[in-house]
């Protein structure tokens, strides 16, 4: 799927909800363990910012968000500390 129907997909949900959604969601997979967890959604796809103490955790938060936002580009700069 090429870049122009990836934003076409993240902007057919309104971008707060979307988030919420997301951020939801990432932490119900990971048992809450992202601190500080931010989600950004803007033309390029969805961001997902925090920290967390395994890989194991980052992988989960990003499926999570893969799962909820099929199709649009992710981005994750969680940090494993």
């Amino acid at each position: 799927m090429d870049r122009v129907a990836r934003r076409t997909r993240v902007n057919r949900i309104p971008q707060a909800d979307l988030a919420s959604s997301i951020e939801r969601s990432v932490q119900q997979r990971t048992g809450y363990k992202i601190r500080d967890l931010r989600v950004e959604i803007d033309t390029e796809g969805v961001r997902l910012q925090g920290r967390c103490g395994s890989f194991y955790s980052k992988q989960l938060a990003q499926q999570a968000a893969m799962d909820m936002a099929r199709d649009v580009a992710l981005t994750n700069e969680i940090e494993v500390a």
